[in-house]
Formats: structure tokens, C-alpha cells, sequence
């Protein structure tokens, strides 16, 4: 009865009532009020439990596998930072903007934080058309190709600026692994330079929050993320910078995966000078590493459950060796986390929301996750970097697949203008286009960038679609180019039938015996481009040698027609080589232009474009140069296996190794 009592008085006080009092009518009014709204509201939270269930299942997910906190926290995420008011610092960099560019931009479009950083970016990215900086490169950067650049006075090379000493929230660890991330050269003077400044307003907001982990994040990253930017749109305006420092300072923006993350490492910095306590437990993070590389990597199954992952990824560990309860629990604590840190990342489909983010009235900005409440809110939950990488590599993937889709028709125009260019069918020489991608992708890709320059943002996307590296260039160019080169030069071989077989028939025969061409035949030749190049060329010296009439009978076919003969043509339809043949005791070796002898495992014979040829009996323990004559380092390793050396060989080979005495 006590027990009752205890607890009746408790309900009372809990009430808000003494226990000598008794509520009036008023006061049971107030009650029922109050009851019904909490009615109201347990029905709307069990409504969207539900809802979430039923999105989860629909998308194959167990809701018991996911965190329950992580699934409030997505579903109830407010504002991030962009929906702060815009910072003085970013009005600053705006109207020195418009001054560059002698763009007006329209009241009210950059009320927030989210709205000048977005603005900003494209500015300095180039993406707006009439708002260039001035006598600077015009347009958005493409990473294929020279750049080129204006026709302006030269500038001064800035004097070197004096280092500024790193504060307290930046260790240099943080700073430099933050000046890796972004890859790129940087100058004497770089906008991370920003995070070793001291910086009042962060200091005051980590000391007011370090008990609050998950706040501070969210707070930080913003904070960062824009002191970022404008200081880069600081270095990006002085005038003392060199074009080629310009275009340095653009390629920072090229990837937006790298940049978009440079906060999160700030922000980390700032909290482990601030607390002296990490991120995250070395545990946690050993174990979201290992399950979401599980996830992620080829080995796993497309069927395997996240859980069956966990199991497999949690027994490949090492079992850790823990002395008291206290220890065993903080060590399981830890596994728990680093399981619902990986889960996070299969909680919602990131990719579709980042397909979704994308503005085609803005074809050449790739949002940054922020731009979504609800992802941002994840993120910045998320303590494990792994984990954070994986759900901006579904956003970003999310988003250039949209726009790869909207660019449908502009890329087929380029695609349409490229292939037909002289500069890219001068260098099609016959070659299929399944070999052709091989030998002129990269050249394609300088063509593509050079068209897309100065054209309208759609056209600039479209090129951008194209150049990413989530898609290869589409085998249509290279179809286009190679019909657009059969057209204009298909008809040039003039020769008569009995000429074109024998010439056919006695180079089939030499194709066949060279080791560069005939040890792989009926092989892809796109990975095999500088053998068959050599082998071409040595084809065409040999035949000169042994066959002078044949070289007579096709002297009125241009060398280069009867080169695209070869590649088009006898090299795709080459036979295998007969035993006696000398490329029959070779095969590949696995390496950039390299064989080896079929009977002796540890030869190799390789080229490289700047030394020539070398070969190896050992290993690799010790090499023999050979110059860059490919029949020299055949006959040289032939020789040195007590091999017969054929007389094709041998014509060149013996004077080159009698004239060497090291040979």
C-alpha cells in the first residue's frame, strides 16, 4: 500500500498538484486538453513509424537492421546551414564580385547562407555566362586538354606570404590531411590557410557545446564550408595571381565530393583541440570502416543480407583482449556504434534524393548534399568518414546520372560535332572503333572540351557528362569517326587483285611471326596499342628487305592507307602463329608492351617509349638495354636462351651486338 501511495503522490506532483489539493473543473478541462494532444500526437508519430516501415521494406531493407536513433533523427531533421542568414563575409565577397564581373545580381536572391554560397560558387566555377570575371579564363574548367587562357598584360607573381602561425583548433594533422583531399597543387598562398586563423565565434561555439557532439557538427561544418569558400573567392580576385595560379584555384572547385568534405575535417580538428577527446572511438571506427568497404566491395553478393555482412565483416577481425567488465562493455558499445554508424548509409536512398537535387535551369551546378535537409541532418550524425564518403558517392551519383539524362540530346549533338572534326579522323588510320576508343579516347576528350568552351551552359553540362568518369565515351563517336574516315579515304588503295592478295598474304605471314603482334593474336587489340604500332613499322621496314617488288607494286598507295590496311583489316583477322614461328615461344607478360618466353617464367622483354627496349632473365634482377630497335632486344633474348635467331632478325640484330661490346 505504501508503494501505492508513493506512487499516487508521485502522479500528483507530476500533475502539478499538492497533495492536499483536488483539481477543480478547470483544472480536469487543462488535463483533457492536454491528453488529447498527446493522443494527437502519438497518432501522427505511429503514422509516420509506419511510413518509414513500409519505405523501408519497399526498398528492401529490414527496419529492425537500422538504427532506431538514425531514422528519428533523418525523419525530423530541420535546417541545416544554408537556411541561416547570409554572413557580412559573403555580401563582401558578392559586391566585389559584381565588381569583377559587372553582373547585377537581383535583390533578395541571396538571403541565406545556402543561397550566397551556391552564387559564389558558380562565379568562381565559371558556370553563369554573363557574369565572367573579367580578363580571366571564361567558362567552367574542363580537366582534358590545355586550358587557354586570355589574352591579358601579364600579372606579377605575388612575393611570398608569410606562413600564419596555426592556431590551437586547426593541429597541423588535420590541416594536412585537409590540404590532401583536394589533390591539387597548391600555391604559396591557399584558401585552407583560413583554417589556421583564429576564429572567435568557433572557439566560443565549441566551448558552449562540447557536451553536444551532434550540434556542434552540424554547426561547424557550415561554419567551414563557407569561410572555405570565401577565401578562396578572396585568392580568386587579387589581381596578383597569374592566370595559370587562376586556373589552380578554379580546379579546386572540379570536385565537389572533396570540397564538400574539407568542413567535416575542420570541424573534427576543432573538437579534438577543444575536448581532447576523438571523434570517435579507434573501435567504431575500425568497424564502419570494414562493413561498409564489405558493402561496398565487388566480393559481396548482390542478395547478402546487411546483417549476414556484419557477421562476415565483425568475424574476419581480430578478437580484442579485455581484462575487466567495464572494458567488455565501452568494446561493445563501440561495435554497436560502428554497426549503426555503417547501417546509416542503407537507411534511405541517397542516390535518388541526389538525382532529384538536381536543377536542370542550373545544368552545370552539382548540388552538394547540403542542399537536402534530411541528408545534410545524416551527415552530420555520421562521425565515420568511410561511411560519410559512401552516402556522398550515392548523392553525387545520383546526381550526375540526372544529369547524364537531361543532357540526352545536347551530348548527342557533341558527340555528332567531335566525330566528324579532321583532327580526330586524321587519327583514325583504319583502326575499328572498338580499338580506336583505345589509341584516341584521350585526344576525343581535348576535342570535346575545346567544342563545349564558350557554348551555352547545356552544351558545357553535356560536355561535363560526358568527360565524367562515371561513363566511358559512347562507341557511337568512334563509329561516326571511323565511317567519316572510310568515306574519304576507302577508296584510296588503287592496286589490282592479284597485287592486294599477295601483299595481304605475305604480310598476314609476318604479322604472324613477330612475337609483338602474332603471340596475341585473336586477342582485343585495344590494350595492345604501342606493340601493334611497332609491329606496323617493323612490318613495313622488313618488307622493304625481302620483298622490294611488292613495295614497288603498291608505291602509288599512300604508306599511311596501306598502314590503316593493316590495323582495319589483316591484324583483327590475324591467325594464330604455327610452331615454328618465333612468336609462338612468347606470350603476354602482363605489363605495359611486355612478353616473355613461354618456357622460362622469369624472362621479360618490355619497351618504354623515352629508354627503348630492355630485357630480364632473372626476374627482374637485372636488366639488359637493348635500344629502341624491337628486332635488337628479340634477337638479344633469343640469344641469351641459346634460341635460334630467324634471318629477319638477324640482319639487324648481329651488327648491333657485334658493334656493342657489352653485348
Amino acid at each position: 500500500m505504501r508503494c501505492v501511495a508513493e506512487n499516487a503522490s508521485a502522479t500528483e506532483q507530476l500533475c502539478g498538484l499538492d497533495g492536499d489539493d483536488r483539481p477543480d473543473a478547470a483544472d480536469l478541462v487543462s488535463l483533457g486538453e492536454r491528453l488529447t494532444g498527446l493522443r494527437v500526437q502519438w497518432r501522427e508519430l505511429h503514422d509516420l513509424e509506419a511510413r518509414l516501415r513500409s519505405e523501408l521494406h519497399a526498398s528492401g531493407i529490414e527496419p529492425e537492421v537500422v538504427p532506431k536513433r538514425a531514422v528519428r533523427d533523418i525523419a525530423t531533421a530541420r535546417p541545416s546551414w544554408r537556411e541561416h542568414p547570409v554572413t557580412a563575409r559573403q555580401l563582401q565577397i558578392l559586391e566585389r564580385l559584381e565588381a569583377e564581373t559587372d553582373a547585377t545580381f537581383p535583390a533578395g536572391a541571396t538571403s541565406t547562407r545556402g543561397q550566397a554560397y551556391d552564387l559564389i560558387a558558380s562565379l568562381l566555377a565559371g558556370n553563369i555566362p554573363q557574369a565572367q570575371i573579367r580578363d580571366r579564363l571564361a567558362g567552367p574548367l574542363f580537366m582534358f586538354g590545355p586550358e587557354p587562357l586570355p589574352t591579358a598584360p601579364p600579372t606579377r607573381t605575388p612575393a611570398p606570404v608569410a606562413t600564419v602561425p596555426r592556431s590551437k583548433a586547426v593541429p597541423g594533422r588535420r590541416y594536412d590531411t585537409a590540404r590532401y583531399v583536394l589533390t591539387r597543387p597548391l600555391t604559396a598562398r591557399s584558401p585552407l590557410d583560413c583554417l589556421d586563423e583564429p576564429d572567435a565565434e568557433a572557439d566560443a561555439v565549441a566551448k558552449s557545446e562540447v557536451d553536444r557532439p551532434d550540434r556542434f557538427f552540424s554547426w561547424a561544418d557550415g561554419q567551414f564550408k563557407v569561410m572555405l569558400l570565401v577565401a578562396l573567392a578572396d585568392l580568386m580576385t587579387d589581381r596578383a595571381f597569374r592566370d595559370d595560379t587562376f586556373v589552380v584555384f578554379r580546379a579546386m572547385l572540379e570536385d565537389p565530393r572533396a570540397w564538400g568534405e574539407l568542413g567535416h575535417y575542420a570541424a573534427e580538428a576543432l573538437w579534438e583541440s577543444r575536448t581532447g577527446r576523438p571523434v570517435q572511438s579507434p573501435v567504431t571506427a575500425e568497424v564502419t570502416d570494414t562493413i561498409v568497404e564489405a558493402r561496398t566491395g565487388p566480393a559481396r553478393a548482390v542478395e547478402e543480407h546487411f546483417l549476414d555482412t556484419v557477421r562476415r565483416a565483425l568475424d574476419a577481425r581480430a578478437s580484442a583482449l579485455l581484462d575487466t567488465v567495464e572494458q567488455r562493455s565501452r568494446h561493445i558499445d563501440a561495435i554497436q556504434d560502428g554497426i549503426d554508424q555503417a547501417a546509416i548509409v542503407e537507411v534511405e536512398k541517397w542516390s535518388t534524393r541526389g538525382r532529384t537535387a538536381y536543377d536542370p535551369a542550373d545544368p552545370l551546378m552539382l548540388p552538394q548534399p547540403d542542399v537536402d535537409p534530411q541528408v545534410a541532418a545524416t551527415i552530420s550524425k555520421v562521425r565515420n568518414r568511410t561511411a560519410r564518403q559512401a552516402i556522398r558517392d550515392q548523392w553525387f551519383h545520383g546526381v550526375e546520372l540526372a544529369r547524364f539524362e537531361y543532357t540526352t540530346e545536347a551530348r548527342h549533338a557533341l558527340i555528332a560535332d567531335v566525330a566528324v572534326d579532321p583532327r580526330l579522323v586524321d587519327r583514325v588510320g583504319g583502326r575499328r572503333p572498338d580499338y580506336l576508343s583505345a589509341v584516341v579516347g584521350d585526344y576525343a576528350r581535348v576535342l570535346i572540351a575545346e567544342a563545349a568552351r564558350g557554348a551555352s551552359p547545356l552544351r558545357q553540362s553535356a560536355a561535363k557528362a560526358l568527360l565524367g568518369d562515371h561513363h566511358p565515351l559512347p562507341i557511337e563517336m568512334f563509329e561516326l569517326a571511323y565511317a567519316q574516315w572510310d568515306r574519304i579515304h576507302g577508296p584510296e588503295p588503287t592496286w589490282d587483285e592479284a597485287v592486294a592478295g599477295e601483299w595481304t598474304a605475305w604480310m598476314t605471314m609476318q604479322l604472324r611471326r613477330d612475337p609483338l603482334i602474332g603471340s596475341w593474336a585473336g586477342l582485343p587489340m585495344s590494350p595492345r596499342a604501342p606493340m601493334i604500332e611497332i609491329g606496323v613499322e617493323t612490318a613495313f621496314a622488313v618488307v622493304a628487305e625481302e620483298r622490294p617488288d611488292l613495295v614497288d607494286a603498291t608505291s602509288d598507295i599512300p604508306r599511311a592507307r596501306l598502314a590503316a590496311e593493316l590495323r582495319g583489316n589483316i591484324i583483327p583477322n590475324l591467325p594464330a602463329p604455327d610452331r615454328p614461328d618465333t612468336s609462338a615461344s612468347f606470350t603476354d607478360a602482363g605489363g605495359y608492351c611486355a612478353l616473355r618466353l613461354i618456357d622460362h617464367v622469369e624472362s621479360e622483354r618490355r619497351y618504354f617509349p623515352v629508354l627503348g627496349w630492355d630485357y630480364t632473365l632473372d626476374g627482374g634482377a637485372s636488366f639488359t638495354q637493348c635500344g629502341h630497335n624491337a628486332r635488337v632486344a628479340l634477337g638479344a633474348i633469343l640469344e641469351a636462351r641459346d634460341k635460334p635467331v630467324p634471318d629477319w632478325i638477324e640482319r639487324v640484330y648481329r651488327p648491333y651486338a657485334q658493334a656493342d661490346p657489352t653485348s
